[in-house]
């Protein structure tokens, strides 16, 4: 073969035209049939021809597409070699990156791969992996498809010496990493991991990318000094320039220049921007078919727009002209991989909108490019996506609707790990981000969204705390929670530093630790809390020992703890300590400390960290259980068996291989039976295609599925709103089926909406927001109107009387009577959360139910609360929320969920409880007899100064022949069964 001495565009046109006539008429497919290459100098041939492939696209890119043509008519001509797998999987890259054919490079992507498994070619398997994935596969599949082949692509060339293509898939994995919106942190972890690597090969052009980018990655994290320019640990832009230049390295002059086009754009040095993205579109084809490459035209575009204003009429025009250009190729590689390109189109088209003054299409391309971003996993661009629409939405002077843009682009910054980024934000935007009120948003647009604010001061945003409770709950394996926990506590704490110490044999083990300065985080190390000198351990053992919170604004000048050897020697300021409860039981203590500031802790980051702890608590105990689970099966089927969730196993062919009993119960059919219908025909009608479209493609493509919604219908025709946990099951590399955790959601869904529904009314008719409450406890409990009319009865009577007493005359005033007589009936709200297999049940409850049951005061708790937070100034709400939280305390501290003692019990809930059990006890159940008035009375009685409050058993002792009266009037002979521990 004959190469010019100087390749040119022409020389590759008349080239690829000799390709095109060669294959036409033959199916791209049906190539992987062509007969073995046997001559050995051909075969030497093309083993030289490809292994230049690599030297001429970083030197000479005019040069590569002449070899791989010429290599491929040769494997058309002579047949197929394993080496031409490469070859298929070069000119696949050309066809999708030079000449545009997406559809035709992707299939000769596929050929490269299925030429490689046919000749079961592993020494070819790293570089053609890298070809196709790096360079093929992007066009058409989302780019986090890639990461896994890459690494094997990484793994199979140390296997093979194949050391420079294992280098090239160990940059690409990272890179693509980078580009997909992964974690920074994790980003970071894996980049560290094989910069030692590609190191070790001696590898320095791939070492020289890698660290540029790792270098980047520094900068968003905020482990950098500087922002815009690449000087920091991994990488000297002054040194490393010049090498560059001097080797001709088009790829990593590149990757130098755009990477500085997309820190100088995020950090709003818009002119840098713009310069450094001339210099990068020098070296544009040092990068095609990269998955860079497009992410060009994405900054270049924004960073023109951002200029428009401030430029000339005359460079408007060109801007206006780039930017079409760049958007129509944008609009292009959406039609072929919407999942990586069209929330990018969308968000160009915002700006485009935005400068030319059509506001009402700008605000829809925002929301469009937030929704696909999200939908498809790019943080980092959702996060972008918020920031311009915030910026556009301020600039309208519509401060609420910026407020809640820019507080998601700060969340999902902080997700992504872009902590450089997220101080940026907070600076910048400081007027909307300073005290920022709660808000509930509703509706699929933010513009048009119900934005309901109460501005109490400082309040906390109640989608950060549902998004960091997600990121906790997403975690079962301990290390990795431990030090998720952590991160997230100091970053939406505000801390300095901080501590995990759980209960473990009785004693309190300190079991991660993690700084603000320091991005490693210490997990596992069980050091006994006496025996660790880094934390204050007389605020924890003070915590441990009443399950109190601490907060201290100067733990140093103020507070009980002010002579604390520990506090005196490091002039402590700020200090947040909340304890984790889980079932009424200690499990841990979170221990946070800034010593930076005075008051750190303000009520906003207290009240966040408070929600926070009962996912933590809970996510620890999965944890725990996770860990259990894996050293003993028989543990496994024992949770399989009573898991109050679906679990099922589904097959390829979508028939259900495996059920556990609660299937059979939401299916209708008896447990065992053979379940004669496809996973699908369980699916309700109207949901098949959105289930299919959405949740089925991601499990084949082998992502896992969380937290997706459909609706399901039995076979008697009932529907239930459930949520769905899912992945795929691999048997030897091959799809084998689906494993599934359905949850029962349709009481939420109910109780959700129905509150939405209630808060309405709420601030209008006070009385009819607590009915409509109470009501939802009867949806799932069936209580009749004739119970909770009791339970108002007696709470009012035994008020009434203790209001008698000094103690209580002042305390007890003619408002508190008539809020906690209308609020006693939501004292049982918190039922819709329990399922109906355990609330419903006709007998006595096992241990494990009856601790599922135990849930539901902190479930009504909680519901009041969000309820009282939205609607200032109303105290019924905040009585009706102690009566749901602790109307099961118990005097002596043995009650639940607190273990509360005594008068840390809330007066409310110590009426409430007593009142509960005396129905409880007077009336028939399905499993009793209504006991009688005296025997009822006798027990009560019993109970003084163990289950109830002595004081309250005194009065109702003076009443106790109004409670008889009270219970024949109002009683029904077909009540149903109530539980009652």
């Amino acid at each position: 073969m004959r190469f010019p001495e100087k390749p040119n565009k022409l020389n590759i046109m008349l080239d690829l035209l000799r390709t095109r006539l060669l294959l036409a008429g033959k199916r791209t497919s049906k190539l992987v049939d062509l007969k073995k290459m046997d001559d050995p100098i051909k075969l030497a041939s093309m083993r030289i021809l490809n292994r230049l492939g690599s030297a001429a696209y970083f030197v000479d890119p005019d040069l590569l597409p002449l070899i791989v043509l010429r290599t491929v008519r040769f494997s058309i001509i002579y047949g197929n070699a394993p080496v031409t797998a490469f070859s298929y999987a070069v000119y696949g890259m050309m066809l999708c990156g030079i000449v545009g054919d997406i559809e035709a490079g992707y299939r000769f992507g596929r050929l490269a791969l299925s030429v490689l498994e046919r000749f079961n070619a592993k020494e070819f398997k790293s570089m053609t992996f890298h070809m196709v994935y790096g360079f093929v596969i992007l066009w058409k599949d989302h780019v986090r498809e890639t990461l896994k082949p890459l690494s094997e692509g990484y793994q199979i060339g140390l296997e093979t010496g194949d050391f420079e293509y294992g280098g090239y898939c160990a940059f690409f994995y990272c890179y693509h990493s980078f580009v997909a919106g992964k974690g920074l942190d994790e980003v970071e972890l894996e980049m560290a991991g094989y910069s030692d690597a590609i190191g070790r090969l001696k590898h320095e052009q791939a070492l020289h990318m890698h660290e540029l980018f790792r270098q980047t990655v520094a900068n968003l994290r905020g482990m950098s000094r500087t922002l815009h320019s690449l000087n920091g640990e991994y990488y000297n832009e002054g040194q490393m320039l010049p090498i560059h230049s001097k080797a001709k390295d088009r790829t990593t002059l590149y990757f130098f220049y755009s990477n500085k086009l997309l820190l100088n754009y995020l950090f709003c040095d818009y002119k840098e921007a713009l310069k450094n993205g001339a210099l990068a579109e020098r070296y544009l084809d040092g990068v095609v078919g990269m998955v860079v490459f497009p992410i060009f035209f994405f900054y270049d575009s924004l960073a023109r727009l951002a200029v428009f204003h401030d430029s000339s009429l005359t460079e408007q025009r060109v801007i206006l002209k780039k930017v079409a250009a760049n958007r129509k190729k944008i609009k292009k590689w959406a039609h072929h991989a919407p999942m990586n390109h069209l929330h990018r189109f969308y968000l160009i088209e915002a700006e485009r909108m935005r400068i030319l003054g059509k506001d009402a299409r700008a605000k829809k391309y925002y929301d469009q490019a937030i929704e696909l971003a999200k939908k498809h996993e790019y943080i980092n661009e959702e996060a972008l996506a918020n920031e311009l629409a915030a910026r556009f939405y301020l600039a309208k002077e519509n401060s609420r609707i910026a407020r809640a843009y820019i507080q998601d682009a700060r969340y999902s910054y902080l997700i992504w790990g872009a902590m450089a980024k997220v101080r940026d934000l907070d600076v910048r935007y400081s007027q909307l981000l300073a005290g920022s009120p709660l808000r509930i948003l509703s509706g699929i647009n933010k513009s048009d969204r119900t934005i309901t604010t109460i501005d109490s001061g400082e309040c906390f945003d109640l989608a950060s705390v549902m998004k960091a409770s997600l990121a906790i709950s997403g975690e079962i394996v301990i290390d990795r929670l431990l030090e998720r926990l952590i991160r997230i506590a100091i970053e939406n704490a505000g801390a300095e530093k901080g501590f995990l110490i759980l209960e473990s044999m009785g004693k309190l083990i300190i079991e991660a630790e993690g700084s603000l300065n320091q991005d490693h985080i210490t997990v596992l190390h069980s050091v006994p809390l006496e025996e660790s000198n880094n934390l204050s351990s007389a605020i924890i053992n003070y915590v441990a020992r009443t399950r109190e919170s601490v907060v201290l604004n100067d733990a140093a000048t103020e507070g009980r703890f002010t002579n604390d050897p520990y506090i005196l020697s490091k002039r402590l300021k700020s200090v947040l300590c909340e304890p984790i409860i889980y079932k009424s039981k200690l499990r841990g203590i979170l221990y946070l400390e800034n010593n930076l500031t005075t008051g750190a802790f303000t009520i906003e980051r207290t009240e966040m960290l408070k929600l926070l702890t009962s996912q933590i608590a809970i996510s620890l105990e999965n944890a725990r259980l996770y860990t259990n689970l894996e050293e003993s099966e028989l543990r496994y089927r024992e949770l399989y068996e009573n898991i109050v969730d679906i679990v099922i196993l589904v097959g390829e062919d979508d028939t259900i291989l495996m059920a556990n009993p609660l299937f059979y119960t939401f299916a209708g059919i008896p447990y065992g039976d053979k379940i004669e219908f496809a996973f699908k025909e369980w699916i309700y009608p109207e949901d098949r295609s959105m289930v299919e479209r959405e949740m089925f493609s991601r499990l084949l493509n082998g992502n896992d599925v969380k937290d997706f919604e459909f609706r399901i219908v039995n076979w008697h025709g009932k529907i239930f709103e459930v949520e769905c946990n899912a992945k795929s099951i691999k048997k030897e590399g091959k799809l084998a089926g689906f494993q599934m955790v359905i949850r029962d959601i349709t009481e939420r869904k109910k109780l959700t909406n129905d509150l939405l529904e209630s808060l309405k009314a709420v601030e209008q008719a006070r009385i009819g927001t607590i009915l409509g409450l109470a009501k939802l406890a009867e949806y799932r409990d069936k209580e009749t109107g004739a119970h909770l009319e009791r339970i108002q009865e007696y709470t009012r009577m035994l008020a009434e009387e203790l209001s008698k007493r000094p103690k209580y005359k002042k305390h007890i005033t003619k408002e508190y009577l008539e809020d906690i007589s209308f609020t006693s009936v939501l004292h049982d709200i918190g039922k819709v959360g329990v399922p109906d297999s355990i609330l419903l049940k006709s007998g006595r409850l096992t241990k494990e139910e009856f601790e599922v049951v135990k849930c539901h005061p902190v479930i009504g708790g909680d519901v009041l609360r969000e309820v009282n937070e939205k609607v200032e100034g109303q105290s019924f709400l905040s009585i009706g929320m102690q009566i749901a939280y602790y109307h099961h305390e118990k005097w002596n501290g043995t009650g639940y969920p607190k273990g509360l003692k005594g008068e840390k019990i809330p007066l409310s809930a110590r009426i409430v409880a007593l009142a509960d059990v005396y129905d409880a006890i007077a009336t028939k159940r399905v499993y009793k007899d209504a006991y009688s008035h005296e025997k009822t009375v006798d027990i009560i009685i019993s109970e003084k100064g163990k289950h109830f409050d002595p004081e309250v058993v005194e009065a109702f002792i003076v009443i106790k022949d109004r409670f008889m009266t009270i219970c024949r009037e109002l009683s029904q002979d077909d009540e149903p069964i109530l539980f009652e521990p």
